[in-house]
């Protein structure tokens, strides 16, 4: 079969299952030969425009369903044949998958093979049979006249939910007919009301509405009505099982039909919605014992907005709005809005809750409302879809919970790192104020010039001084007394004064932080700072008075002067200069190491607290888990008893009116003359 590039693409953008077409022909097969081989004849149903309908039953659920294998008739004729019937086949579809009503066949899902592309629609399956069948029974399985208006009222029902609830431009209908089980095909407009006059002549008469031979029913009663106008009366079906017809009855649907059959379109019946009240009023007149003037006026009665079908208000609920919706559609419409395949956008949108039909902007029904109203599937549909709701929004909140404290800890652990980074590079190290360079080679004198950038600078107080520092070291230096040779002073003076320098810079650098970061910071370079011979109370000292003197802060101060110890001569001079180089050149290398060591811990560390927290999140979120389906358990448990509590009221009641009925008739009975 070649009709995959037609039928497959439209059914798999539906929101239909998909059955494994090898189920489904397991489920039509029998015991004959040709039946094992499934969609055996003995379950044949019918056979419509676009396939053959069987029974199908499905072994592991015990439920039944009528497939329609659809043929070849969509490739079938001209090309505008084949799109007009392709049109019609899924405009029958969407349409059936869109709209759910009492009297309206639900689709279920469909199956395609994937070797020969052959599809199959699935549908719920009615036992009643057909209407064309029913009607030519005889004797006690007829149809009686009850069971025809009951039938017409639904049908009725049907249609003017369909003309009401969507564009009819676009309308095109079939459905089995409940428990009627009637199958047909309506177009738009007039037609529909002429249709349903069809229909309703076939209740009327038991009659085919056509035969081969070119008989059509309502043209023999519009001739027979030109001639005898009670034709039509006369012709009602009298057989066995049909019972005597009403005459009242048997008149107001006859007038319905010649209405519905007028020769001129504009002149029928348009409207669905007085049809559905004519025959309501019918039904109730006719086919029921009339209840009390006083219980009539006691029930009020309000129109479904989804069925359009008239209801007592206790038979539903109603929103803010005054929208009523019956039991019955309620429970199609929290079933479709609980459904797992429902995403969680939608969830999300009504927080899982169950709103009004029409999307009026109301508040949305109560749980205890929908308890009392719904069946137990249906409740536990709801209860289900506000529990994965309720997850998703724990596990939200979890989530962006953990991620908020992973950045917050990243950022915490950067933060540490750009300062200990500045204090170890821009305060503890010695470097070029100009290329940033650090510089190893100390010759003596005090005015240095860097290797690098060939910039001139003061080694004490890291200042830039162009090209020449000689005047900057010998007259402007802060940090150096002045007196004393002042380009001359060696390493210890040097290392004294560089030592006051990093203190003072590193405190007040610190004394800018808040309190947390600056724990931190200072555990993270404790091992810089002693390697950097850096005496800790007195940095503790400096960073208290740099809080406390604000004012202070970044201005010069004198450092106490540094020993001056005897000049060493050239010889000597040179040989302790170049074992200074060597220890710097080892001094750089063991700090290197160090921080490479320290980053590497810190990077460790990191991961590790990124683990531990998103363990603890995922177990917090475990017993979030665990706390709401014990939560959502008791509250069901809850309402179920209170529904229990509410079914043994009302039975101790019914028991008690029937106790004070017996008294009052056994009491009359007492008192009532007896006579020999």
């Amino acid at each position: 079969m070649a009709d995959a590039p037609v039928l497959t693409p439209f059914l798999q953008r539906s929101n239909l299952n998909r059955w494994p077409y090898e189920h489904i022909r397991r489920w039509t097969r029998d015991d004959t030969e040709q039946g094992r081989q499934g969609f055996a004849e003995s379950n044949k149903l019918g056979e419509g425009s676009f396939g053959v309908v069987y029974s199908a039953l499905d072994p592991n659920t015990e439920q039944r369903y009528a497939v329609k294998k659809v043929n070849e008739v969509l490739l079938q004729g001209t090309a505008a044949q084949q799109e007009f019937a392709r049109r019609n086949f899924e405009n029958e579809v969407r349409t059936l998958e869109r709209f759910r009503h009492p009297n309206i066949v639900n689709i279920c899902g469909y199956a395609i093979q994937p070797r020969t592309q052959r599809t199959c629609l699935v549908y719920e399956l009615l036992e009643g049979g057909t209407l064309e069948s029913r009607l030519r029974e005889t004797g006690p399985s007829s149809l009686s006249w009850q069971l025809r208006v009951a039938i017409a009222l639904g049908l009725a029902k049907a249609l003017n939910y369909l003309q009401r609830g969507q564009d009819t431009k676009r309308a095109a209908w079939g459905g089995y007919f409940t428990r009627g089980a009637w199958w047909g095909y309506f177009a738009r407009g007039a037609w529909w009301g002429f249709s349903f006059g069809v229909v309703l002549l076939e209740l009327l008469t038991g009659k085919p509405p056509a035969t081969p031979d070119g008989y059509y029913l309502h043209h023999d009663i519009q001739d027979g009505t030109a001639d005898d106008p009670e034709y039509l009366e006369k012709s009602l079906d009298a057989r066995e099982g049909v019972g005597e017809w009403p005459q009242e009855l048997a008149s107001a649907l006859c007038g319905l039909a010649r209405r519905c059959l007028l020769p001129h379109p504009t002149r029928r019946i348009q409207s669905f919605q007085e049809l559905v009240r004519a025959l309501s009023v019918l039904q109730r007149t006719h086919c029921f014992l009339a209840p009390p003037p006083e219980a009539v006026a006691a029930v009020e009665d309000a129109e479904c907005l989804a069925c359009y079908d008239s209801f007592p208000m206790q038979s539903g609920l109603r929103c803010e709005n005054e929208h009523f919706v019956c039991a019955g559609c309620l429970m199609g419409h929290v079933r479709v809005e609980s459904e797992a395949e429902q995403g969680i956008h939608a969830l999300r949108a009504r927080q899982g809750e169950i709103y009004c039909p029409l999307k009026c902007g109301a508040r949305h029904f109560a749980a205890h409302d929908l308890a009392a109203h719904l069946d137990a599937v249906s409740f536990e549909m709801y209860l289900a879809a506000k529990i994965r709701y309720t997850e998703h929004e724990a596990r939200e909140h979890l989530m962006g919970h953990m991620l908020e404290c992973l950045e917050s800890s990243v950022c915490r652990v950067e933060g540490v790192d750009h300062h200990r980074n500045h204090i170890e590079q821009r305060i503890l190290t010695n470097h070029c104020p100009r290329c940033d360079m650090a510089w190893l080679d100390y010759t003596g004198c005090d005015a240095v010039t860097c290797p690098f950038c060939n910039g001139a600078f003061c080694p004490f107080c890291q200042e830039d001084c162009g090209e020449d520092a000689h005047n900057h070291v010998a007259r402007e230096c802060p940090l150096l007394p002045q007196d004393g040779d002042f380009f001359n002073g060696g390493m210890e003076r040097l290392s004294h004064v560089v030592k006051e320098r990093r203190l003072r810079d590193t405190a007040q650098y610190l004394a800018r932080l808040e309190e947390a970061m600056f724990r931190e910071v200072l555990e993270a370079c404790r091992i810089q700072l002693e390697q950097a011979d850096l005496d800790m109370p007195a940095l503790d000292r400096a960073i208290r008075q740099a809080r406390e003197n604000p004012q202070q802060e970044g201005r010069a101060q004198n450092l106490p002067q540094a020993p001056q110890p005897e000049l060493p001569n050239a010889e000597v001079l040179q040989r302790l200069e170049q074992q200074h180089r060597e220890q710097l050149v080892e001094e750089r290398r063991r700090l290197e190491q160090q921080h490479e060591e320290q980053r590497q811990r810190m990077e460790q560390q990191r991961v590790e607290e990124r683990r531990r927290l998103e363990q603890q999140h995922r177990e917090q979120l475990v017993e979030e888990r665990r706390r709401l389906e014990q939560q959502h358990e008791e509250q069901h448990q809850r309402m179920e008893q209170q529904h229990q509590e509410q079914l043994m009221e009302e039975q101790q009641e019914a028991a008690q009116a029937q106790a004070v009925e017996e008294a009052d008739i056994k009491e009359l009975g007492m008192e009532a003359p007896c006579y020999n």
